[in-house]
């Protein structure tokens, strides 16, 4: 909902069916900028630039052999190992493309695993979870007032109106 420019509340649909929430200030948290694109804010598409990170399915596995040491591509607990794969490409703020990244995450994953389990003293591996669904890192990037950089992030330059903190690690 709009006053002028000044965004007033939202429009949600839900189990309750259609309703509208006002608020003093709204904070757009969809992940995807749904609510400042929707109320016409300028953002930059990644799909534009063809700098988008992959989208990937977490996923667990049981039954890792203690013959295979370390963290075997993931983050380890005794014979569990919690993984980041497979990685695709798509737009994220497309229902028909989230659709079938979901699709092939989840296929060539029960590929990989069934792969995995063919190699020598594998044999013991399983697929024990995945997550409820595919990650998806990035749709739009909103332009606000600042654009905080690449610079800002390694520096780890910090900000007196800070509303998110981010533990993800930067390349150097």
């Amino acid at each position: 909902m709009l006053d002028g420019a000044r965004v007033t509340g939202i429009v949600v649909h839900s189990k309750s069916g259609r309703q509208a929430i006002a608020a003093d200030v709204v904070i757009d948290c969809t992940g995807d900028g749904d609510i400042a694109a929707g109320a016409g804010a300028p953002f930059m598409s990644p799909a534009a630039t063809g700098d988008r990170m992959a989208m990937s399915l977490m996923y667990g596995l049981g039954g890792v052999p203690a013959a295979v040491q370390g963290a075997f591509g993931g983050i380890r607990i005794g014979d569990h190992v919690v993984r980041w794969g497979p990685r695709l490409s798509g737009d994220g703020t497309d229902v028909e493309t989230l659709t079938r990244v979901e699709v092939e995450a989840r296929l060539k994953l029960w590929d990989d695993v069934q792969a995995m389990r063919k190699k020598p003293g594998m044999e013991s591996l399983y697929l024990s979870k995945t997550a409820t669904n595919i990650g998806v890192r990035e749709t739009r990037r909103i332009l606000g007032e600042y654009l905080v950089t690449e610079k800002d992030a390694i520096d780890g330059k910090h900000f007196p109106d800070v509303i998110a903190i981010s533990s993800n690690p930067m390349p150097e």
